[in-house]
Parts: C-alpha cells; structure tokens; sequence
C-alpha cells in the first residue's frame, strides 16, 4: 500500500457512515438522495483537517465537516479520496471546497455498485448520487473529464450511457471525453448500445437538471434510451 492509499485508508476509517440529518445526509438530500438510498462509499467526517497551499507547501487552516468519497482503482482497491469541505448556510449545507488526495490515476473513480449489464458514467460525485438514485443502476463518477479516456469498462457491461457536463459554453472537454469513451466501447463490440447524454443548458451538470422542475422529464428520456432492458420503474 501506498502512502496515499495508507493516508486515504486512514481516513475513511476515522470518518463514519452518513446518519439522517448530519450535514453531509442534508447536503445531499439537494440532490434527491435520503439517508436510507446513500451507497456505502461515501462517510461524513465532523473534523477533517483542511490544508490550503500556499506556493509549495501546504498549510493547515483547521478542521471542518467533510463529506468524504472512496476512489477505488479497477481491483476495487481504495487508493485515494474525494472530500467535500462542508458550510452549514441557512438554506442548507454548501460545498465550500472540493480536494482529491492526490491527481487522479488511469482507471480511478467513485464507484456506486459494480456493473453486470448496465452502467451509468458521471462527472461529478453529485451528479452520480442524483442519477443513481432515480435510475438504480450502477453509476460511477469520474470526478474529471480526462478521466473517461482511460476508464476501462467491465466487459459484461451491455447498455452505457455517459452523462456529460454541458460545457459549451466553455472547452468542451466533458463532451470530447463521453464521446471519446463512447467510441471506444463501441468500437470494442458492435453488439453493445452506448448514449452520450447533455444537460439542456450550457454550463448544466447532471446534479443541476435534478434541481430542476424539469428534472423529471430529461431523467426519464435516460432510462427510454436503450431497449426495454434498460427501462425501469422510476421511483
């Protein structure tokens, strides 16, 4: 094990399973998730240590409510973290700062299920918990775009979608890289059924259509896009 892998082990076990009504459950209820649907690989940590680099060296500004994400590698191993600094509002729990442990390796990610037939890709960590718990199918995140290039995919995986970042109202690098990983997979057998899908709106995750009225509605159009195996009792 690694010292980052020792690091991130050491945290995951000081954090703890998310209970109703801690921050972490209420940052993520934003985004349709309870208590009772939240996947055994996300824990809140009360006080975790923040450190902020200044030039080359980091400096510790405290501790503070964390969200905290496992990133395992394609063994399932735990080789890093993804922690959200969390600030309590009165309208709810914000996000104050997103870190990973260290720079992402070819094939990390968050990984809500392991896949049999179907498999759902996000960006964002929250994107994954909103789309997961509307589609219950397995969803990882990538937590960045470039990741999708080197994300191997199980080859009992049928039926991908890829749920991109709208960013065209900036580099398209979310899009370039679904579309990337979607002609890979293809490529690899023509028997397998891929869909990249957009939010409608430029600079729209996944995680920001759930808040919308019309969330609904474009979640929905998902879970029709491949054949009747794919579709699913919305709950």
């Amino acid at each position: 094990m690694n010292e980052t892998a020792h690091l991130a082990q050491t945290i995951w076990d000081s954090a703890t399973p998310i209970t109703r009504g801690d921050l972490a459950d209420r940052y993520l209820r934003q985004f349709g998730v309870t208590s009772d649907d939240i996947s055994d690989q996300l824990r809140f940590h009360p006080r975790l240590e923040y450190f902020q680099r200044f030039g080359r060296h980091p400096f510790s500004r405290g501790t503070m409510p964390a969200l905290v994400a496992a990133i395992h590698d394609d063994d399932y191993r735990l080789v890093s973290l993804h922690r959200i600094y969390l600030g309590p509002t009165r309208f709810g729990p914000v996000a104050l700062a997103q870190k990973r442990l260290t720079r992402l390796q070819p094939g990390n990610a968050l990984r809500l299920g392991k896949p049999e037939a179907e498999l759902v890709i996000t960006i964002d960590l929250e994107s994954a918990v909103a789309v997961r718990r509307y589609l219950q199918s397995p969803t990882w995140a990538v937590l960045e775009p470039r990741a999708l290039l080197d994300l191997a995919i199980p080859d009992s995986v049928r039926y991908l979608d890829i749920l991109a970042a709208d960013d065209s109202d900036a580099d398209f690098r979310s899009q370039a890289a679904a579309y990337s990983l979607a002609q890979r997979f293809h490529q690899t057998r023509r028997d397998r059924q891929v869909r990249v899908h957009i939010p409608p709106h430029p600079g729209q995750t996944w995680s920001d259509v759930w808040r919308m009225r019309s969330s609904a509605h474009h979640l929905a159009r998902i879970s029709q896009s491949h054949s009747s195996t794919f579709d699913r009792r919305m709950k």
